[in-house]
């Protein structure tokens, strides 16, 4: 018997939530998959949550509140919160997958 990969659905993650001015390794991890959705102003070498990080994560939770492919809801607050990190993972995934 072979175990079957369902490849839509993301996956459960425990990532920590990020808030303005949250520092750390989770914060650079977060800002390298908003780069893949080339959100620009975000500094890839700091490892703060600063006003830039939060103005691009305002923008890709309003993209993924009205993206009907997805399959979870994201709230526009500028937290990092566990659908967030679903929506980052997300479109990585795609990306990677072309």
């Amino acid at each position: 018997m072979q175990n079957s990969v369902d490849t839509k659905t993301p996956t459960s993650i425990n990532m920590p939530v990020l808030t303005l001015n949250s520092s750390g390794p989770a914060v650079l991890h977060a800002k390298k998959l908003l780069l893949s959705y080339n959100f620009t102003k975000v500094n890839p070498t700091s490892d703060i949550f600063d006003a830039d990080t939060e103005a691009a994560v305002i923008a890709l939770q309003e993209h993924y509140q009205y993206d009907r492919d997805n399959n979870f809801a994201v709230e526009v607050n500028g937290t990092i919160d566990r659908e967030t990190w679903r929506a980052l993972g997300d479109h990585f995934y795609r990306k990677c997958r072309r």
